[in-house]
């Protein structure tokens, strides 16, 4: 079963606690349930004793309370997924076992996944012969994000010129070129080394 939460933060002093008391009273509805949190870090971010009252103080140990408890119901079963950008900035008790205890990196997509991004962000865009493997290769390092972005930064290139020409250029490599200049990847290789050793830390 899909939960979708219409849950809005930032909330009052403690409608955010309530409203993940509720989140996973929907869970415990069904006997197997999935809750995922996109940025997850920005709900469980690391607790400091000098910032005793803020919101989070109290969010953090909610979760985790629910999580905790949740197992306690027989003949109910819950998946707790999390995806971030920044997993170091994730409270260490969610870490723990029963929590988000398992790490999976998502690493930058190899040749075959960037070919395949263009495919899909370049669908019914007319085009000249592209050598789409040629700017596969060339996309290394990209992320899928910086991928999808390149191509619309392309499209919207060639749009603006139809419109100053009256006329509907097709999308060239030229144009790819233009872009590539200015445009560089936005994971750096020291992003990609800290994720690694992220991965691999217990």
């Amino acid at each position: 079963m899909k939960l979708q939460s219409t849950v809005e933060w930032p909330a009052k002093v403690g409608e955010s606690e309530k409203n993940i008391r509720k989140l996973f009273e929907s869970a415990r509805k069904v006997p197997r349930a999935v809750i995922f949190l996109d940025e997850v870090e920005a709900l469980t971010p690391p607790r400091r004793s000098g910032e005793s009252g803020g919101v989070m103080q109290r969010v953090v140990p909610q979760i985790l309370n629910e999580l905790d408890g949740f197992d306690k119901k027989e003949g109910h079963s819950l998946l707790f997924l999390g995806a971030t950008n920044e997993p170091w900035n994730i409270d260490s008790a969610m870490m723990r076992p029963g929590r988000l205890d398992e790490k999976v990196y998502i690493g930058l997509p190899d040749l075959a996944a960037r070919r395949k991004i263009l495919e899909m962000n370049l669908k019914d865009v007319p085009m000249e012969t592209l050598d789409l493997d040629s700017l596969a290769e060339r996309l290394e390092g990209y992320s899928g994000a910086d991928i999808a972005y390149l191509a619309r930064k392309v499209t919207e290139k060639v749009f603006e010129e139809s419109i100053a020409q009256n006329a509907e250029p097709p999308v060239g490599m030229d144009d790819f070129e233009a872009v590539l200049t200015k445009f560089k990847p936005s994971v750096t290789k020291a992003d990609v080394e800290r994720f690694r050793k992220f991965e691999t830390a217990r």
